[in-house]
């Protein structure tokens, strides 16, 4: 069997190990980093009733984990994550779909306080609030990327290998930049499903020749897609291109195309 045809029977997934070796945090770093954020009592993104919020949900978190770790017999401590909080969120924003007033009225009475107060001084939904600034403020910065030394032996395969037929399909659970950014400063930018902004899928990357080394195929979104209110999805740097002519409530865009949050990634 020669080196094509190896590759080609090849499957490889990169999951959260590529992430923290580029120096990315982890989803309970990330609940860690948040947690000191409302604790510091310096200038953070959010207003005093986004904090007490965010205090109310960690403490309800943390309970749900400590008793999560009774029902395995305390054999291991069962920590909370950044994205149990996500879906935390999600199921109050959209509790109405979910549960009758008379079920969630008592538990939930403090957060409909909060919420009525927030509502006064913010045009925004409090968990839409929350939501959008960890999305698009603090989970970026979480997901920087400080260096990518781990992926030099493909660099060191690619610069050997003479097979320009070779293609690696990449599968990756992660949403952050790792390997876009690492291939595209060894100049072997990933095809990731777009062309010129718009989403063209997999089956004509052989025929786009700046593009003949890895597809890159990232099943829980990324940082830098972004679903307009039409349902497209675009590529941020293509976004004000396509607005070019569009105003108004049309130009509403909900970023970043991320699948976050324990129970949405097994089901979508």
């Amino acid at each position: 069997m020669d080196i094509k045809q190896a590759i080609d029977k090849s499957l490889f997934i990169f999951g959260a190990g590529a992430s923290y070796d580029a120096g990315c945090k982890m989803s309970g770093d990330m609940l860690k980093a948040l947690t000191e954020i409302i604790c510091l009592n310096q200038e953070d993104p959010f207003t005093e009733i986004e904090r007490e919020t965010i205090k109310f949900l960690l403490t309800c978190l943390n309970y749900h984990s400590e008793w999560k770790t009774w029902e395995v017999n305390r054999e291991y401590s069962l920590q909370p994550n950044i994205e149990e909080l996500a879906l935390l969120i999600r199921r109050i924003k959209n509790r109405d779909n979910f549960l009758p007033y008379p079920v969630t009225g008592n538990w939930a009475d403090k957060l409909l306080r909060l919420e009525a107060q927030f509502k006064e001084q913010n045009k925004f939904g409090l968990y839409h609030k929350i939501e959008d600034t960890i999305k698009n403020k603090l989970i970026p910065q979480w997901l920087e990327v400080k260096q990518t030394d781990f992926l030099k032996p493909l660099d060191d395969f690619f610069q050997r290998n003479t097979d320009k037929r070779i293609t690696f399909d990449i599968f990756s659970m992660n949403y952050d930049k790792v390997i876009e950014q690492h291939f595209s400063e060894q100049k072997a930018k990933p095809y990731r499903g777009f062309y010129s902004g718009e989403w063209r899928g997999f089956n004509v990357s052989d025929s786009i020749d700046e593009f003949n080394i890895i597809n890159l195929y990232k099943l829980h979104g990324s940082l830098d897609w972004t679903r307009l209110i039409d349902g497209t999805v675009l590529e941020k740097s293509d976004i004000d291109e396509y607005y070019e002519d569009i105003e108004g409530e049309n130009r509403i865009e909900h970023d970043p195309v991320i699948i976050f949050g324990h129970g949405t990634k097994f089901f979508l």
